[in-house]
């Protein structure tokens, strides 16, 4: 999953300590073969790389879901984009609820869920990317959060 990560060629978990229940947890990734720790990474390259291990972690028995708030904050334009491909790939198995601002997430979305206040109430729009109408689903949705 770390090869997402435009120049990093893999990546190694460490356990440091005697006691199992009391250990540290050391990320460690490859550019071109040299190692390189967590710590130095920049803040979107190191969200990016605990969004892979914690996606890795449930890769065994993936969840039918999962919920990101605001995951993509610390990303740039280029890991915005490498994020929403590594879930694209992903999505044939399990699905993906994202909030965001940010474009590059938005427009990959196959249904878009837009929240907004209007006269003190909230008011949401289903907008289906994919050309498909809105699904029964969906529709009842729309209908309880009107």
């Amino acid at each position: 999953m770390i090869k997402h990560i435009k120049g990093f060629d893999g990546g190694h978990l460490l356990l440091k300590g005697e006691d199992p229940d009391n250990c540290e947890l050391h990320i460690i990734i490859y550019n071109n073969g040299k190692p390189i720790y967590i710590d130095s990474l920049a803040g979107g390259e190191k969200t990016l790389v605990s969004l892979f291990f914690l996606y890795s972690m449930n890769a065994i028995e993936p969840l039918s879901f999962y919920i990101f708030d605001e995951a993509d904050t610390a990303f740039d334009k280029v890991n915005t984009i490498r994020m929403m491909e590594f879930l694209r790939e992903q999505s044939s198995n399990t699905q993906f609820i994202i909030v965001s601002h940010k474009d590059q997430v938005i427009s990959k979305a196959d249904t878009i869920i837009g929240v907004s206040r209007v006269d003190n109430n909230s008011k949401a729009v289903i907008i289906s990317m994919n050309g498909k109408d809105e699904n029964k689903e969906e529709a009842q949705i729309k209908q309880k959060l009107n």
